[in-house]
């Protein structure tokens, strides 16, 4: 993957989808949500988060109907079905927008709609360490 003439990573395109190695290659690859480190779906988080962004795919936000203890509530803004798959556009307490995808399947067994409140999670989420200037 290259970027304005700099090689970002190399590798295969699985290798680069679960272990992309800049923010770039995590963007060019898939849909992904970029959300600040302090954000309400980290809050719940055991681990401390470095002060960068945290990024999650879509499909690694976990969407139930009620709280385990360690997710963070969410409003449901939007539903957009997409063959086998549904796009849930949610939006958490402190404004933040996210993007879920649910299976089909998924998606029923919820009873999802707009307006109705969610406890999310992220199941995986990648940062990276602040760049380093070449001087």
């Amino acid at each position: 993957i290259m970027n304005q003439g700099r090689i970002e990573q190399v590798g295969s395109t699985a290798e680069i989808y679960d272990h992309p190695a800049t923010p770039f290659v995590m963007q060019f690859i898939g849909e992904v949500n970029v959300l600040p480190h302090n954000a309400n779906l980290f809050n719940s988080n055991s681990v401390k988060l470095p002060n960068t962004d945290v990024f999650v795919r879509p499909h690694e936000i976990e969407v139930s109907n009620s709280n385990d203890g360690s997710s963070s509530e969410a409003k449901i803004q939007r539903v957009i079905h997409l063959g086998p798959e549904v796009q849930v556009e949610l939006v958490l307490p402190d404004t933040l927008e996210i993007n879920a995808y649910l299976s089909k399947e998924r998606y029923e067994l919820l009873d999802l709609h707009p307006g109705k409140i969610v406890y999310i999670k992220a199941r995986n989420s990648k940062h990276f360490a602040d760049p380093v200037l070449a001087i």
